[in-house]
């Protein structure tokens, strides 16, 4: 290697050219804030060492990996002359910073009059742009003692926009200008100035050997994560982007983002590859892997992710806030190539599969060590399917032996937005039943549910609202899992602190049937949330009835109507 020094005009500069670029299985941006004004500081406002960049020289007309650019810049047509392979987090934050190009932050130097002259005041600061309307107007942001990052950005640029921003705070009361513009201009050519030193490894390196040395010394302050490592070697040894396949699996399955969260799919990908490959689901074991047997069965992979989504689905779950466990994500799209595809073996596969689902959310089995727990479902879910047997022994030690929660366990789970396997599977457990809403009458759905990306149509309910046990009974807990239902938002805001029986005794009213078939349709939309409907029909307000007690009834019928729909789904005697 040459160790060499370079002044970060001149890194900003190749950036802006594309003469640096990244390997295309360089991780993407992931600093914090906190992350980028740390390092901002250091830069700005002390002599401290900034860290070593690492980089690969390249032959212009032979280059080693795909590239792409820094991120927020873009690919200006130069040839790219050097890879930057360790380095990424820090220059990009210099970019961003120097371009006030995050789009939800502005960086500042925090300034103070000091004897008729400016001079730093405190550690880099960075500001949200949502909460703080007044950055991007230079009187606000001098008023407040805060110089803009960008305006220290080296070259014409930078200098046109200093001198733009000093030329309209000038008007400013008790503003020197010069003595303003002396501190900006220093700054610019001290950060300007300041040199970023590099390793460069020579052109003649050999690819496979420059991967090797981007995972040994990666020296950010976010180190390389075990998947970072996996792109990377996946990459030396299959000359492909994993990153590619990964962000493949989003587009064309989007329904696994949904459950999965676009961060955690490339994990997601490898740990079914580690039960493929027969080893425990583990970050160590990504180093294990064979990379070229994983490009071979991308497509099973692939396949198999998008059943378990249709799987999943069928039983009306499509977003991770209701999925119990994500544990089935890893386990069922590896025995994908074992199940059945036609007949009546695909059948009692189906039923298998639904079997160790269930069990999978209701009991305590992967409550704690669950790498290992998952590996040895998956070894006996494989074996029943391979040989056709299409059952697991419950005197294995597998999800199979652990117990079914009984009634008293279920009363006693908090809140399902909580943490916690079981409360969120009491809901599931009753979504699974459709959940029509009381009022509409609609049916869950994944359309249904969703309002638009952040914002749910359907929102959690307390059947026996909190404000109303607050208030008639002040020793039951409102926040049970046996006490929510998923209702639409005009539904909830409506029910509110009422009664359960006055409530739906007025949609009984409304319905728009007539006599008893009001009245049954009402009984069966709160079926449909395992919810007893005689009970809630009863609690109505005057009719001398204890609140508490009624309450407490309702808790011990729901527990035991999904104790007896969780034996079902769980022994596999659902038609």
């Amino acid at each position: 290697m040459q160790a060499e020094n370079k002044p970060i005009r001149d890194w900003l500069e190749d950036v802006r050219r594309g003469v640096v670029r990244l390997p295309r299985f360089q991780r993407k941006e992931s600093w914090t804030h906190k992350n980028v004004e740390s390092f901002l500081d250091t830069v700005i406002r002390h002599n401290r060492p900034i860290g070593v960049l690492l980089v690969l020289n390249v032959n212009p007309d032979e280059q080693p990996f795909e590239t792409r650019a820094l991120e927020g810049t873009e690919n200006n047509g130069e040839i790219c002359r050097q890879h930057l392979l360790d380095g990424q987090q820090r220059l990009t934050a210099l970019w961003k910073a120097m371009n006030d190009s995050y789009p939800d932050r502005a960086y500042f130097v925090p300034f103070r009059e000091k004897d008729s002259s400016y001079d730093l005041n405190g550690e880099i600061v960075g500001k949200s742009r949502k909460s703080n309307a007044w950055i991007g107007n230079p009187v606000e942001e001098q008023s407040r003692g805060y110089i803009p990052v960008s305006l220290l950005y080296p070259g014409d640029t930078g200098i046109k926009k200093a001198l733009n921003w000093l030329n309209r705070v000038a008007g400013a009361k008790k503003v020197s200008k010069d003595a303003l513009e002396a501190l900006i201009m220093k700054l610019r050519e001290e950060v300007g100035g300041r040199m970023f030193p590099y390793l460069a490894l020579p052109i003649e390196t050999d690819p496979d050997d420059a991967i090797d040395v981007f995972i040994n010394t990666n020296t950010s302050f976010v180190r390389l994560m075990p998947y970072d490592i996996a792109v990377a070697q996946f990459e030396a040894d299959t000359h492909e982007s994993l990153q590619k396949l990964v962000d493949s699996l989003a587009e064309i399955i989007p329904g696994i983002v949904d459950l999965e969260g676009e961060a955690g799919i490339g994990d997601l990908a490898l740990k079914i590859a580690c039960l493929q490959q027969d080893f425990t689901p583990t970050f160590g074991n990504y180093r294990e892997l064979k990379m070229a047997r994983l490009q071979d069965q991308w497509e099973e992979l692939y396949k198999g992710i998008k059943w378990v989504v249709e799987v999943l689905n069928k039983e009306k779950l499509w977003f991770e806030r209701h999925l119990p466990s994500s544990v089935p994500l890893r386990v069922l799209p590896a025995l994908f190539p074992y199940m059945p595809r036609h007949g009546d073996d695909r059948a009692k596969a189906d039923r298998l599969v639904r079997q160790y689902l269930w069990r999978a959310f209701v009991t305590e089995w992967y409550e704690r060590q669950a790498n290992d727990r998952l590996k040895k479902d998956y070894d006996a879910l494989k074996e029943a399917l391979d040989k056709k047997t299409f059952k697991c022994s419950p005197d294995g030690e597998n999800v199979f032996s652990s117990p079914l929660p009984d009634e008293d366990r279920l009363r006693g789970e908090g809140w399902p937005t909580g943490r916690g396997i079981l409360k969120r599977a009491i809901l599931a457990v009753c979504l699974r039943e459709g959940a029509r809403d009381v009022a509409s009458d609609r049916e869950i759905s994944r359309e249904e549910i969703r309002k638009s990306e952040r914002r749910y149509e359907r929102q959690y309910h307390h059947v026996f609202p909190k404000a109303l046990l607050k208030k008639k009974a002040k020793k039951c807990d409102p926040d049970l899992a046996l006490n929510c239902m998923l209702l639409e938002e005009p539904t909830n805001n409506a029910w509110k602190d009422q009664w359960p029986g006055n409530y739906i005794l007025e949609r009984i009213r409304k319905s728009g049937l007539e006599g008893e078939r009001a009245n049954e349709a009402l009984r069966s939309r709160l079926k449909s949330h395992l919810v007893p409907p005689d009970l809630i029909i009863d609690a109505v307000e005057g009719t001398g009835i204890s609140l508490a007690m009624t309450y407490e009834q309702f808790l011990e019928q729901r527990a035991k109507m999904i104790a007896e729909k969780i034996k079902e789904l769980c022994e596999g005697n659902l038609l």
